[in-house]
């Protein structure tokens, strides 16, 4: 992709969406070292188009490019990471831990269970925060400004220090969340897996309220 990782390089990502998938692969830059080195087009294409701006039709030749990544494998949380992780933040109501839900509130309240999750509800000790609420109100998703994102998820009780998880049904909801912390400086991991993945196993815990 001509990515070179170098001092300098700006990788700028965007989808015709509302930011998903661009997120998505910032978690993917993230996991591979190369996040300091990237951005979200806030706005994504919507806003691009709505503004005027150039669009082009053609197909860009790009050289191959080397780049040695340093991988973060502390940026994914696997499910036994995450299990003890709920067991502190429900047993230690001021556990430096917080697990976020990206997914719309009637899948955290169990009303809804999603494709792919057999047992409907959320993991315990977690708050809900649909990753939609971190974009300004309007057709062109743009993110909030810092100051209410932080307002938002202090009152949700994510505090600066904590250790942050957030989590959807499979962790593409939950990429946009992680971007939306990351750029606020928190020290936040993906759980991949995600609801679909804890639902479906046979020892986890499911919370309702």
């Amino acid at each position: 992709l001509g990515i070179t990782g170098e001092p300098g390089e700006r990788i700028v990502i965007y989808d015709e969406s509302e930011g998903l998938f661009a997120a998505r692969l910032f978690v993917t830059l993230d996991y591979l070292g190369l996040a300091g080195h990237a951005a979200l087009l806030d706005g994504q294409w919507a806003g691009w188009q709505a503004e005027g701006r150039p669009v082009s039709t053609e197909v860009p030749v790009v050289a191959g490019s080397s780049v040695t990544p340093r991988v973060r494998p502390e940026r994914i949380a696997a499910l036994a990471t995450v299990a003890d992780l709920s067991r502190h933040a429900t047993a230690l109501p001021d556990a430096p831990v917080a697990l976020v839900d990206a997914r719309p509130r009637a899948q955290f309240e169990g009303g809804e269970a999603g494709d792919g999750v057999p047992r409907p509800g959320h993991i315990p000790g977690a708050v809900s925060a649909f990753w939609k609420e971190d974009l300004q109100s309007g057709g062109v998703p743009r993110l909030r400004p810092a100051d209410e994102l932080r307002a938002r998820y202090a009152a949700l009780g994510v505090a600066p220090d904590d250790v942050v998880v957030a989590y959807c049904r499979t962790g593409v909801q939950a990429s946009y969340t992680y971007f939306a912390l990351a750029y606020l400086g928190y020290d936040v991991r993906l759980y991949d897996g995600s609801f679909a993945e804890w639902s479906a196993a046979s020892d986890t815990p499911v919370a309702r309220p």
